[in-house]
């Protein structure tokens, strides 16, 4: 295996560890505060390092690979909530593995996730 190829399947599955974990934490501390008095989804603190694992993935290899990675990323995620991995469903959407018009938008270019 190549080098480069390495360090695409790499960036990929840190990727889709980065989305799962963004989602358990929302999906077990809810909102927590942001200051100002302001709340987030708990996920948001990866936001930095999801947007920046992603940016690299589509760097070395394109965004059909970042499609494909952020899709396993959301089965993943659906996955441990449908067999009981301790995922509470408290009601609060993710913040980063959105629905599928969202992950159209972000692809183009004209959303952030």
């Amino acid at each position: 295996m190549s080098s480069h190829r390495l360090v695409v399947w790499l960036c990929a599955a840190a990727y889709v560890i980065a989305l799962a974990a963004a989602n358990l934490l929302t999906s077990t501390f809810e909102l927590v505060p942001a200051g100002f008095g302001l709340s987030v989804t708990a996920g948001t603190y990866t936001a930095g390092l999801v947007l920046a694992l992603r940016d690299t993935l589509h760097d070395l290899a394109g965004a059909r690979v970042v499609l494909a990675a952020l899709a396993a990323g959301a089965d993943r995620t659906r996955s441990d909530r449908e067999h009981g991995g301790g995922e509470a469903d408290h009601g609060v959407d993710s913040p980063v593995v959105p629905g599928p018009m969202l992950v159209m938008r972000h692809l183009s270019g004209t959303s952030v996730i």
